[in-house]
């Protein structure tokens, strides 16, 4: 299991920074992995990405990581808003505790953070650690689509998300997680059997405030730095990989339970802990590049988060009548027109959404939003159609989008799925594009669904069940785990089973396509 670490794929990320009070100068900072998009100075865009490229190269080279480039549709929008009143606003209940949040979507990832304020220095502001432990998610997701119990990936988020950086351009990784003090001190105890055992703490746990984001960075500190517990983390992770039993894996590892429970409150004690400190010059983390953007971008970003948040349908007949506004101040920008098209769509215009996307596109034929929004709109008049013409123009719409990034997992996947709904036969072709999606979105719970669906049909039950695995222990959302848990202990005992992806609750959060969490 403990080699699934080493072969990964690289991130990119977009950032967009929107302050509580809006300013005339919009600025995009570029890097090979980073595009960030703010209203503020150059200088701050410029250290904002390359800080955070700088923390992406540190966890690249402290966990072996190798360096894949995925295509720039597969971005993580990370947008830094003015206040985490604008987060719990965005999010969809301002009397929630959430300081940030990120969904985590094929071609279409997102976190949402409160404005960062940067410094180079010291401790960072809480904003920022939300956004690290975020990222830190993403960067997991991407580059070790295993399974792992809620723990680990918590403790993970919480041991990388701890980052500090200093003057001189250096990054310390694996930082004592002073945010989580008063947690230790204070919090409701997790006790160290549903520690471990994902489903049982999943079951047994409350929305009441305790110490479980605590106690598994503290765990995952531990198993890192501490000297008395070298190789037990490999070989729980081995352990795990082979019977994804929580305790099974910790007892095999780790030994008796209680001692390791005491051990870490030992080990937190302790007057100094463990990190890693990585200076630039080891790491490579590559410049930025900044450029003024036009008036018409800036013009239409606050409405653009909002549509790439999520909308209702009540929430998108209004939202589109502003995006028109500022379309029609700015008729020849593509930018602004593909977020006028993904207006319209979920507005559900698509016809007007397809107007929109086709004038985008006649000034630049690049603009892979305006590709995807009219994709989906000649989706929608497919399925109320039905018809062979229909669906090949969702074909070829797709074809387009997938020549202009072949590493557009939604191109892929709606391509796969233009048979599927059209009650034709699957070419080979389609089925390794399907493939490739889930490579490129290994976090995409419906296209995971989708393959284990293709793997069923073609008889092979036991990848079906190692497609579906990963989400058995998906972080934050214990609804979605549960589905899957249930499908894959049906598929393990020989029965038939329909593959269905998870429908949520009214209740349960807005995480779009794919899963949400939040921080």
């Amino acid at each position: 299991m403990f080699a699934k670490w080493i072969a990964a794929l690289a991130m990119v990320v977009t950032t967009v920074l929107l302050p509580s009070s809006a300013r005339a100068e919009w600025h995009e900072g570029n890097s090979p992995n980073f595009v960030v998009y703010a209203d503020q100075s150059a200088r701050d865009v410029q250290e904002f990405t390359e800080q955070l490229e700088l923390y992406r190269s540190a966890m690249l080279k402290m966990l072996n990581v190798p360096d894949y480039e995925l295509g720039p549709s597969n971005r993580v929008s990370i947008y830094v808003v003015g206040s985490i009143s604008d987060v719990r606003k965005l999010y969809g209940d301002r009397r929630s505790a959430v300081a940030g949040f990120y969904q985590s979507r094929a071609g279409a990832s997102l976190a949402v953070i409160p404005r960062v304020k940067m410094s180079n220095v010291g401790e960072p502001d809480f904003s920022q650690t939300v956004l690290l432990h975020e990222y830190a998610h993403h960067f997991m997701f991407i580059n070790f689509p295993g399974s792992f119990p809620l723990w680990f990936t918590e403790g993970f988020a919480e041991f990388f998300g701890s980052a500090r950086f200093e003057k001189g351009k250096t990054v310390k990784l694996g930082y004592p997680a002073f945010h989580r003090t008063l947690d230790l001190a204070y919090a409701k105890d997790v006790p160290i059997d549903l520690l471990l055992d994902t489903e049982a703490y999943s079951k047994k746990t409350s929305n009441l405030y305790d110490s479980f984001y605590a106690r598994s960075w503290g765990l995952y500190h531990y198993l890192t730095y501490g000297e008395d517990r070298q190789g037990q983390f490999g070989s729980y992770l081995s352990a795990f990989g082979a019977n994804p039993d929580g305790l099974a894996a910790a007892e095999s590892a780790f030994g008796d339970l209680e001692k390791l429970d005491k051990d870490i409150d030992r080990y937190l004690r302790s007057p100094r802990l463990g990190y890693t400190e990585y200076d630039a010059k080891d790491l490579n983390p590559l410049p930025a590049k900044v450029r003024k953007m036009t008036e018409g971008e800036g013009a239409i970003m606050p409405l653009k988060v909002q549509s790439k948040r999520g909308v209702t349908e009540e929430q998108a007949k209004e939202l589109v009548v502003e995006v028109r506004s500022v379309a029609e101040r700015f008729p020849n920008d593509p930018f602004v027109l593909a977020s006028l098209a993904e207006a319209e769509v979920d507005a559900g215009n698509n016809d007007a959404a397809i107007a929109a996307a086709d004038r985008a596109l006649a000034i630049d034929p690049s603009q892979m939003d305006a590709l995807i929004q009219k994709g989906y709109a000649l989706a929608r008049i497919a399925e109320d159609e039905d018809t062979a013409e229909a669906w090949h123009n969702v074909r070829a719409q797709f074809v387009s989008a997938n020549r202009v990034d072949p590493n557009n997992p939604i191109a892929l996947r709606y391509f796969y799925e233009s048979f599927v709904k059209a009650g034709e036969e699957v070419p080979e072709p389609a089925i390794r594009g399907l493939k490739m999606a889930l490579e490129l979105a290994p976090f995409a719970y419906e296209i995971r669904q989708m393959v284990a669906v293709q793997q069923l049909k073609d008889g092979d039950r036991k990848a079906a069940i190692a497609t579906l695995q990963p989400f058995a222990f998906v972080p934050h959302n214990t609804k979605v785990a549960d589905h899957y848990r249930s499908i894959i202990n049906r598929l393990k005992a020989g029965e038939d089973v329909e593959i269905t992806p998870y429908e949520p609750e009214e209740e349960d959060e807005e995480g779009g396509e794919d899963d949400g969490e939040d921080s």
